[in-house]
């Protein structure tokens, strides 16, 4: 059996910082089981494989961190299995060195019994580019300048768009529909499945590298070669509340209770492009409370206060035509206007990403010996089948 740990470089007797106990592995398998919770027998196995990694790893890690790392809590009943786990460590009077870290930046408990942390996980992401011999290197504040002077605008906008859904496929449909193609570098369902059937099926040439998770975002040139980037969020539906009204009882509400903020903001942040937002409502308001700047200076931004998708497309849509309009040289003049807001929040990202490097990387895979690992792998088989 192996666990995901973080090694403590502080002076301290423990060797771990965290053990993510979220991140156990059988025969290569993640036991990412945990959500589907709902029988006494799931609620045993657990309540099983947590004490005994407790028992192994008490006296070697100063915390235990349940978390997604890169998605949010957002599945049926996942406060009863927070409150199992906070249970387990709370009778072995452990409670305090157990937190749950979460990609929800919105999520706040009026009460935070549970040691509940939402965190920006997702722009903790490294930006890979190559260089002419095909070198792989981190942009960085160092040489950001050097990469920016390669900009060569043939196109006025980029948008990646993998897997199928509505919003993407609104968008695209637009671009068609309006003869914006050559205004467009774009793709749509390029990954999690096979999408060639679609009639909007459309891949980047073969140069283009997808996103590599873990790693970070390696990019493929275009970015070097389009003004604009719209970006097309995984999830852009608004929920201000849940299906438990316990859970709800116990929410400090914000405005938007689930915000997904993915690793593709990142990749406009970090290639220094202006960019307009397909999102969750509000998810604007939230990077300017971590401290970036957006770009209403030059076009319409009222779409992130828009819960219904329909207006906010308008929107946006309103703004894509705009700006449409404009020839290369004029994207170049508001680009040069844009800088100090790009610099900016480039040494945002530069400094967030740190931080966020520095609480959950590098991770570890940590070996131990279980006398239950049969059990474990059979419960865990039990779940996937």
């Amino acid at each position: 059996m192996k666990i995901e740990v973080k090694k403590n470089l502080n002076k301290s007797e423990k060797i771990f910082s965290y053990v993510n106990i979220s991140g156990l592995y059988i025969n290569e398998l993640c036991f990412d089981v945990f959500e589907g919770t709902t029988s006494e027998e799931d609620y045993d196995f657990i309540e099983k494989i947590i004490n005994e990694l407790i028992d192994v790893f008490e006296n070697k890690t100063e915390f235990f961190y349940y978390t997604k790392c890169e998605e949010i809590f957002q599945w049926p009943r996942f406060l009863e299995l927070m409150k199992l786990i906070y249970s387990i460590f709370d009778k072995k009077g452990l409670s305090d060195r157990l937190k749950f870290i979460d990609n929800n930046t919105s999520f706040k408990f009026k009460n935070n019994n549970w040691n509940y942390e939402g965190l920006p996980i997702m722009l903790g992401h490294i930006v890979n580019n190559f260089d002419k011999n095909g070198n792989d290197f981190l942009l960085t504040t160092k040489n950001i300048d050097k990469y920016v002077s390669q900009k060569n605008f043939e196109k006025t906008f980029l948008s990646l768009n993998g897997r199928p859904k509505e919003h993407r496929e609104e968008l695209v449909q637009f671009i068609v529909d309006n003869n914006l193609t050559d205004k467009f570098f774009y793709s749509f369902g390029t990954s999690y499945g096979n999408n060639q059937n679609h009639p909007l099926y459309k891949t980047l040439d073969d140069d283009f590298q997808n996103n590599i998770r873990g790693v970070g975002l390696r990019l493929s040139g275009y970015e070097k070669k389009a003004f604009c980037y719209i970006i097309t969020e995984n999830s852009i539906s608004y929920q201000d509340t849940t299906d438990d009204e316990y859970l709800d009882s116990l929410i400090e509400y914000k405005p938007n209770l689930f915000s997904h903020i993915t690793e593709k903001i990142t990749r406009g942040i970090g290639t220094m492009m202006p960019f307009i937002l397909i999102g969750q409502p509000y998810t604007l308001q939230i990077l300017k409370q971590l401290g970036f700047k957006t770009f209403d200076k030059w076009w319409d931004e009222s779409y992130d206060n828009e819960e219904d998708l329909y207006h906010k497309m308008n929107i946006i849509k309103k703004n894509i035509l705009e700006i449409s309009k404009w020839n290369l040289n004029k994207c170049k003049e508001v680009y040069q206007e844009m800088l100090p807001t790009l610099y900016h929040n480039f040494n945002t990202h530069e400094n967030l990403r740190i931080k966020l490097y520095n609480k959950f990387s590098p991770v570890d895979m940590f070996e131990f010996q279980s006398d239950n690992e049969s059990y474990y792998k059979s419960q865990f088989q039990k779940k996937i089948l």
